[in-house]
């Protein structure tokens, strides 16, 4: 019976010190795991660029101030409010496609563009960059964006000058042909002024003709 107690403690110890050592690594990799999750928190609020954080359901779980700021919203609260607003009607259905596609596991783009909506109505053209990470333990998506409102509009600029570039390279063409064609008009009209009297009728119209070449020209 002593030897049965004894082994049936040394047993139980064992069992419990094992329990205890569990208990101890798994107290210890959520410590660390809520300790990566608020450093990473911390560096997507410090982010100069805008962030949000969705789930595989398409839920927002998060966004950082510059998201905020950018569309004009006051909270995230707020925003979470107008959420299904956020993307431009021209652009929504091609963007929930994807979201479909990406939750059946297809391959879809990981950088994107659209036209988000800010709160008073205006359209921001967005490049989207998305990859999938951990958010408290779940499988979620987080989406870096990039205003290119600057660039689309350096880009029209760029478009409307090389439209002038070509228009001057039209007309400066047209313009030399028609010169070469007055010249051959006012040389043979200066030939026929030489040979006619200036004060007769025929050298008063071979003149008027050759002002309107020249002011042609």
């Amino acid at each position: 019976i002593r030897q049965a107690l004894k082994e049936s403690e040394e047993r139980f110890g064992a069992v419990v010190y094992n329990s205890s050592t569990d208990i101890t690594g798994r107290k210890r990799a959520e410590e660390a795991l809520q300790e990566s999750e608020r450093r990473y928190r911390d560096l997507v609020d410090g982010s100069v660029l805008p962030i949000q954080i969705s789930t595989v359901d398409r839920s927002f779980v998060y966004v950082n101030q510059m998201y905020l700021d950018l569309l004009g919203y006051e909270s995230t609260d707020e925003f979470f409010e107008f959420r299904a607003k956020a993307i431009a009607p021209h652009d929504r259905e091609r963007i929930v496609d994807m979201a479909n596609a990406r939750s059946r596991g297809e391959d879809v783009p990981q950088v994107y563009e659209y036209d988000a909506i800010t709160k008073d109505g205006r359209f921001i053209p967005l490049q989207t960059h998305s990859r999938e990470i951990l958010w408290e333990g779940k499988k979620a998506y987080q989406r870096t964006f990039v205003d290119l409102t600057e660039r689309k509009r350096t880009e029209e600029q760029l478009r409307q000058a090389q439209k002038m570039e070509v228009v001057g390279q039209l007309t400066g063409g047209i313009a030399h042909d028609f010169n070469n064609i007055l010249t051959a008009i006012t040389g043979n009209l200066e030939l026929a002024a030489d040979r006619l009297e200036p004060t007769s009728a025929t050298g008063t119209m071979v003149e008027r003709a050759l002002d309107a070449a020249w002011r042609g020209a």
